[in-house]
């Protein structure tokens, strides 16, 4: 879990909390933080989603996606991190995977901009 980062004088924080993946009580047990970057626009955590392989996952903020790739279970944030620009802003609240390699981001209707299901594939983003 990961937590968007609301904190006046935001410095682009987000604190990593790990869950056991069973029913029950549990208490999240914090891990580590990664900092994105300090531009609270563009830089604060909205979403996140691992691929259906396990092999990678992404956090989505409101103009960017984190990548993840080449990480161990017991430490997520030792692998390779790539810091992908969409090229577009809007209020992107949500990502998941379609596939390993396709993103699905929807943003929040705000007046009359947005409200929209984008489908990316990962490819078009490395450049």
């Amino acid at each position: 879990m990961f937590t968007k980062n609301r904190s006046k004088g935001f410095d682009g924080t987000s604190y990593i909390y790990k869950i056991p993946n069973t029913a029950g009580h549990h208490h999240a047990q914090l891990i580590k933080t990664i900092t994105t970057c300090t531009d609270y626009q563009n830089c604060a955590i909205t979403s996140a989603t691992i691929s259906p392989d396990g092999s990678k996952f992404v956090l989505l903020s409101h103009s960017k996606i984190w990548l993840f790739e080449n990480y161990s279970k017991d430490n997520i944030t030792d692998g390779k991190m790539s810091e992908l620009d969409l090229d577009h802003f809007s209020q992107k609240e949500a990502v998941c995977f379609k596939t390993n390699e396709t993103l699905l981001i929807a943003d929040e209707r705000v007046k009359k901009t947005g409200g929209n299901l984008y489908q990316v594939p990962l490819q078009s983003l490395k450049k």
